[in-house]
């Protein structure tokens, strides 16, 4: 009896382990797939910003390619016209996706950043969106310079939360989210609050789980937020809290410093 329970506890035990080290793994193919989704988003508001710049220079070609074909001695002068418009528009686009590379660019170490240049990048990927919602976006930070860690979680924290707000809004003249970062003795403290009306789903906290989604788009895969308390969590060791307020969703998360 005394060999059964050791071989069953050595059992139990291998069994267990094999069990953590699936949840592991799980959770990095998780946490790669917010990425790669996160990223999914980024190209398709970068794809929305260069549509007006890329009707431009359609329509600055064409004018061209009229004049060359029927008024050849005005060339010369409505291309030297172009130029400035084809320069802005040629700027324009490559500083998107030069705000693109700095994002997404490999980050795995731990490293001082300030917050809200990490923001700032953030809002210009979003910017159309950011645009059309009408959406004024203020980071304070009270105590702090800089934060040292991984800007890359940080940053797909802050995209997804925002990316969320944005889908929420209607077109108010008011939309607003403010995010107060602070430094406590021990922790990063960061308050997150929009007055996007709230979140229905009750208990509010199931937002956290899988495929549960407080968005009207059916085809919204209710990842992000599960992903959000992941890395806040697991990554960076801290706890993050939700609640709705009178106007809108408010996010707390308390990042131990030593993390």
């Amino acid at each position: 009896m005394i060999i059964d329970i050791i071989f069953l506890t050595i059992a139990q035990y291998i069994k267990s382990k094999k069990l953590h080290q699936k949840l592991l793994k799980n959770k990095e193919i998780l946490i790669e797939q917010s990425r790669f989704s996160s990223m999914g988003q980024a190209i398709g508001h970068i794809t929305h910003q260069w549509k007006h710049p890329l009707t431009n220079l359609g329509t600055s070609f064409a004018m061209l390619e009229a004049v060359y074909s029927n008024k050849k001695e005005l060339l010369i002068e409505k291309f030297e016209e172009e130029i400035p418009s084809i320069k802005d528009d040629i700027r324009f686009m490559k500083n998107t996706i030069d705000d693109f590379s700095l994002f997404y660019s490999s980050k795995v170490k731990k490293s001082n950043f300030i917050p809200s240049e990490s923001i700032t990048n953030i809002k210009k990927i979003l910017n159309s969106k950011i645009i059309l919602t009408n959406v004024q976006i203020e980071v304070k930070s009270n105590n702090i310079e800089y934060i040292f860690g991984f800007e890359y979680i940080f940053s797909n924290i802050m995209l997804i939360l925002i990316d969320n707000s944005l889908d929420e809004f209607n077109e108010k003249a008011d939309n607003k989210i403010n995010i107060f970062i602070e430094k406590k003795s021990d922790t990063y403290s960061i308050l997150y609050e929009d007055n996007a009306g709230g979140i229905k789903i009750k208990p509010i906290e199931k937002v956290f789980e899988y495929n549960v989604s407080s968005k009207q788009n059916k085809n919204n895969s209710g990842i992000g937020l599960p992903i959000v308390k992941m890395l806040v969590e697991d990554r960076l060791n801290g706890k993050i809290c939700i609640k709705n307020t009178n106007k809108g969703v408010s996010f707390n998360i308390n990042i131990n410093i030593n993390s």
